[in-house]
């Protein structure tokens, strides 16, 4: 990857001085990555199917060998790198750990109100990208140009382009003193609006809540539901839908188990065959 530096700046942030360094960037794959990845679809072995309907019991082996076939030998990923070049992106070295984030002002001459989109797992920046044209401009959308945005979206540490916190597990909270400061002691914005789904709503919360002084609005399309002994006064619509999540997550929630609770034994599978990654397709 490459990433070019500009002028570094002092900023106060969690009780010290630290040295913000923050330098566009760009996604620059090594030819040998992609070569490598190539190699490792070659060589893919597949379990034969389990008895049952497809998808039954988890990824249909006869979809995942097409979707290799054609990730080994049509999928165009210089084509997706100049896509996501487009948007522009920046590291910032906050607190010893880089942080990746795209940064579109708002188009016209209006100031945008300041929006950071956090995204979810198993997922990155880019589901978010879709956003950003109809934040920034949406005049251009068939909507009042006065109601441009700001739009920041960082990548959650861990992912992408983010560094692991080495001094700190990366919880929600976490995170959103991580995204506080690259909002303020970083960008500049004292107010700001903050929207997430899956991990990212955990994190647009923990904004919320440590920072009620800065977030002006939190928007969430997968929030956080309280302990079963405060939820009171529910419709019987309301009951239902929790108790449907409930089931779901029983009969869809191995994999979030196995990753809350042995993460670094699935790990070294994952890391070493993309094949195994591509279980992601599974929810996507």
């Amino acid at each position: 990857m490459e990433a070019h530096e500009t002028n570094p700046k002092l900023s106060v942030g969690g009780g010290r001085l630290t040295v913000v360094i923050t330098s566009p960037f760009a996604i620059r794959v090594p030819d040998s990555v992609l070569d490598d990845l190539r190699e490792r679809l070659a060589r893919s072995r597949f379990a034969d199917p389990t008895p049952g309907p497809p998808w039954a019991a988890g990824t249909d082996p006869g979809y995942l060998r097409e979707l290799v076939r054609y990730w080994a030998n049509g999928f165009d990923w210089r084509a997706v790198e100049r896509s996501l070049n487009a948007y522009p992106q920046y590291v910032a070295d906050i607190d010893g750990g880089q942080v990746h984030f795209v940064h579109v002002p708002a188009v016209g001459p209006a100031k945008g109100f300041p929006l950071v989109l956090t995204h979810g797992w198993p997922s990155t920046f880019t589901e978010m990208l879709p956003l950003v044209g109809l934040l920034t401009d949406p005049g251009s959308h068939g909507a009042d140009p006065a109601d441009a945005f700001d739009v920041v979206i960082p990548s959650l540490p861990g992912y992408t382009f983010s560094d692991v916190r080495a001094d700190a597990p990366a919880t929600e909270p976490v995170t959103a003193e991580l995204w506080a400061k690259l909002m303020t002691d970083v960008l500049g914005y004292q107010r700001f609006g903050a929207f997430g789904g899956d991990i990212g709503s955990g994190v647009s919360t923990w904004l919320g809540v440590l920072h009620p002084e800065r977030v002006a609005g939190i928007f969430s399309h997968h929030p956080k539901y309280p302990p079963s002994e405060r939820r009171t006064n529910l419709s019987p619509a309301e009951e239902a839908f929790v108790q449907g999540l409930s089931e779901r997550g029983d009969e869809d929630g191995a994999y979030a188990h196995i990753q809350e609770t042995r993460p670094d034994t699935l790990a070294a599978a994952l890391i070493d065959s993309p094949v195994g990654q591509s279980e992601i397709g599974r929810s996507h």
